[in-house]
């Protein structure tokens, strides 16, 4: 099991520090998937402030808020959420979709969960750029709690590493885990505070929020993008979940790493 232990840890450090390898893979996603497209990645950008703008027009007046406080609200919980839940349903096929390279080269299996974070993080960045638009606009307050949004990408990124190995491994012999993946991030959108301000429930219903990861997750995001620091609680539950999957993960993938390549 030693032995074990040792090559696993190898396979997932040399990946990562091979950051020119996963870096281009990364891009070369991006450009390979709007080829001759105008906008490029800036159509996701383009379809997310659409939607922000529609929904945050209809939603303020269901819960009865401000326009210029919930937009930016809704904004950035979007921004967030949608760069959570893709690389969330992209980790079902991280290693099927990497067949091709697996069977030919012999390349750490950790550069295509690395490949997998940093396109979306690509996509991040693209819309990021509408979200700060919004912000301007609506002149809302930004101090130094924006540098903590730095912190919370790493969290964020870091737990995306080891969820993507602990589903990756299990899709890649069971199939099924990836509709399964993809029903549960659409139950979590709904319960989760992005459209809705969490201090609409009623207290008895509070710690629905609190105890909710997904919830914690977006607010790492979005609270320094409202000029808010990320509550304590918040570092606590998504360092405590992103610890939870490192140790899950990390067991699995040891004990499964030489027969990954059999059910490619």
């Amino acid at each position: 099991m030693s032995s074990s232990l040792t090559l696993a840890l190898q396979d997932l450090w040399q990946g990562i520090i091979a950051w020119r390898v996963w870096l281009l893979f990364g891009w070369q996603d991006i450009r390979i998937r709007y080829r001759r497209s105008l906008l490029g990645p800036f159509w996701i950008s383009l379809s997310m402030a659409i939607i922000v703008a529609s929904m945050g027009f209809l939603y303020s007046h269901l819960f009865k808020m401000d326009l210029r406080h919930y937009l930016p609200f809704l904004a950035g919980g979007m921004l967030a959420w949608s760069f959570i839940s893709t690389m969330i349903c992209e980790s079902p096929v991280v290693f099927v979709e990497a067949n091709p390279f697996v069977k030919q080269v012999k390349i750490p299996y950790s550069v295509f969960l690395m490949r997998m974070i940093t396109r979306n993080f690509i996509i991040f960045l693209h819309n990021l750029l509408i979200v700060v638009i919004i912000i301007l606009f609506l002149k809302v307050s930004i101090n130094v709690s924006i540098i903590s949004i730095l912190l919370g990408l790493m969290i964020i990124m870091g737990s995306a590493f080891f969820v993507g190995l602990l589903v990756g491994t299990l899709n890649a012999r069971y199939r099924d885990f990836n509709p399964i993946v993809s029903s549960f991030v659409q139950i979590c959108f709904f319960l989760s505070p992005i459209m809705w301000p969490a201090e609409n429930l009623p207290p008895r219903y509070a710690f629905f929020v609190k105890y909710n990861p997904v919830a914690q997750y977006v607010s790492l995001i979005r609270d320094p993008l409202l000029g808010h620091w990320p509550s304590f609680h918040a570092y606590a539950l998504t360092i405590t979940t992103m610890l939870v999957f490192a140790f899950a993960s990390l067991a699995l993938f040891v004990r499964c790493r030489r027969r990954l390549i059999f059910w490619l």
